[in-house]
């Protein structure tokens, strides 16, 4: 952003310097005259092209002055006093002062193209060859060009990329322009509610999916305590009209929306046994319902909705008088439905603390801030999927997702340019993406290999067999997962790359007693079919689709 009134000053002092060493003498005398002179007409009208040339100039004058002839009319006693490293300097001032113009001119000049036009002045007056004056500058104008603070306020620089996710609002001063309190209270309610899903629990699921209970407690914990006890102390936000938002999307292999999809599963709870969560096609009904939630809700919310918003979105002032402009608020609630603690770099150890231990008491007030302290969802299953033996390459889910975040809500801030801000959200859309299938690939190594070991165990297995527990787990997640894959309209894998897999992967497990043949045919498929579709749509290593 650049400061005019300084540009408009700047501008106007912008002199080309050349410094002329030129003779314009004719005066006909003895060699070391003619020897003078031809050395000045050699120059040129340009003056000299180097300090070397500029020397022969002064040599040839200080030859001319000692053999005592006329020098009437020729300025050798200029010449012989000459410093030559003035060319140089002003060769460099020039340069720097036509990169730094076309700069300005183009819209693509830099800090650093000033600072070097800025420096090459200096240098230029502190060797003696100009004043300020020569420059057309009074000495409070050159104080001010040369204070050390000039190119940032020209250009508006503005902020440094922080280390944590943490940014004050450009319109009030002292207040965060951080927030996403729907999104954080979304986040609890999926991660919670796979504990809910279960036989005879129906109507406390549906209450959970509409958030209204105003005395429901955050069944989520942090090793202690918390700002927040109730999920409206966060939001009164809730996932039905989220689910609304993508009742377009259709489920292959039910070929219905996630929302018909989960109000089935809730009400076939009410046939289930009191506490079980398995029905009798094998169905891990929490496990499908809650990962098909993250990324019915929070994937398609975090990518497709908030992030398509950017390129339309206001830069420039409040959002409806909130301390934020439109898009940093959109990039915001993108960033909460990632489910990343404010310090997700910074306050733990690794990804495994990430996973494991994931809050860190950030401000020290003996409190987990489920706003800012706490990881959870997408952040989580990042660290979960980084964590993997066995591979050369390291994709780093963790660390690319948040620093893009950082990165270009930083640029956003800065009002930089709209491209170099899609850059940024395209390296979140695509890793994100990535995630959802490498959890995805995990969950489909561990089907191949529960059913492996399955059959040997008990070739009569089938859903209600205490050996299929395993599987009956797996696949939901496996399928819960896929599902979620669906949710991102920037989206790698083609629509029908991901038709394949997801109606490769069926609606239910296969088991034992299907047979021989159709049990092991299905975890063929998985392991090449499904697998190989996923490598190829993502490029992943064989280490990493054999590890994960």
């Amino acid at each position: 952003m650049i400061n005019n009134s300084k540009l408009i000053y700047l501008l106007s002092f912008m002199l080309l310097i050349t410094i002329s060493c030129e003779d314009d003498a004719g005066v006909d005398c003895d060699a070391a005259k003619t020897t003078f002179t031809a050395a000045v007409n050699a120059v040129g009208d340009d003056g000299p092209a180097d300090e070397a040339e500029c020397q022969g100039v002064v040599d040839a004058a200080g030859v001319f002055l000692d053999t005592g002839c006329d020098t009437a009319g020729t300025d050798v006693g200029m010449y012989n006093t000459f410093n030559c490293g003035c060319v140089t300097l002003a060769s460099a001032f020039e340069e720097a002062g036509n990169a730094f113009a076309a700069g300005m001119q183009s819209g693509t000049g830099t800090v650093e193209d000033c600072q070097a036009y800025v420096d090459a002045m200096v240098a230029l007056v502190d060797a003696g060859c100009m004043s300020a004056a020569d420059l057309g500058l009074d000495q409070a104008q050159y104080d001010e060009y040369t204070s050390g603070t000039f190119c940032t306020d020209l250009y508006d620089a503005g902020i440094s990329t922080p280390s944590t996710f943490n940014f004050d609002s450009r319109f009030v001063d002292g207040v965060s322009s951080v927030s996403y309190n729907g999104q954080v209270v979304r986040n609890l309610l999926i991660n919670d509610i796979k504990g809910q899903f279960k036989g005879g629990n129906g109507a406390k699921v549906l209450s959970m999916m509409a958030n209204d209970d105003a005395t429901a407690t955050i069944i989520t914990t942090a090793g202690g305590s918390t700002v927040q006890t109730f999920y409206h102390d966060i939001s009164t936000s809730h996932l039905n009209d989220r689910l609304e938002a993508v009742s377009s999307y259709v489920i292959p292999g039910w070929d219905v929306n996630a929302g018909t999809l989960l109000g089935n599963w809730a009400t076939e709870l009410g046939t289930l046994d009191m506490d079980a969560t398995t029905n009798a096609q094998g169905l891990r009904l929490d496990q499908l319902a809650q990962k098909t939630l993250w990324g019915a809700v929070a994937y398609w919310q975090g990518t497709s909705k908030y992030m398509s918003k950017i390129p339309n979105d206001d830069n420039t002032m409040q959002d409806d008088g909130d301390p934020y402009t439109a898009m940093e608020h959109h990039w915001d609630e993108s960033f909460g439905y990632f489910g990343a603690a404010r310090d997700y770099n910074t306050g733990y150890t690794d990804d495994n603390d990430r996973k494991s231990d994931p809050y860190h008491d950030t401000n020290g007030d003996g409190s987990i801030d489920f706003k800012t302290e706490y990881n959870i969802g997408w952040a989580v299953t990042a660290a979960k999927r980084d964590l993997v033996d066995g591979v050369s390459i390291d994709y780093d889910f963790t660390k690319t997702i948040f620093d893009a975040y950082l990165e270009g809500r930083t640029l956003i801030v800065n009002e930089a340019p709209l491209e170099e801000i899609i850059v940024q959200r395209d390296i979140i859309l695509n890793t994100w993406e990535k995630v959802v299938a490498a959890v995805t690939i995990h969950y489909v190594n561990d089907v191949a290999a529960d059913m492996a070991a399955l059959y040997p165990a008990d070739a009569t297995a089938g859903p209600s067999s205490e050996l299929s527990a395993d599987l009956n787990n797996h696949w939901g997640e496996m399928r819960g997962y896929a599902n979620g894959l669906l949710y991102n309209d920037f989206k790698v894998i083609s629509d029908a790359d991901l038709n394949t897999v997801l109606t490769t992967m069926g609606t239910a497990p296969v088991y034992p007693e299907a047979g021989e043949d159709a049990f092991y045919t299905y975890h063929g498929l998985l392991l090449t079919t499904v697998k190989n579709t996923l490598q190829a749509a993502y490029d992943f290593s064989d280490e990493h689709m054999a590890n994960w």
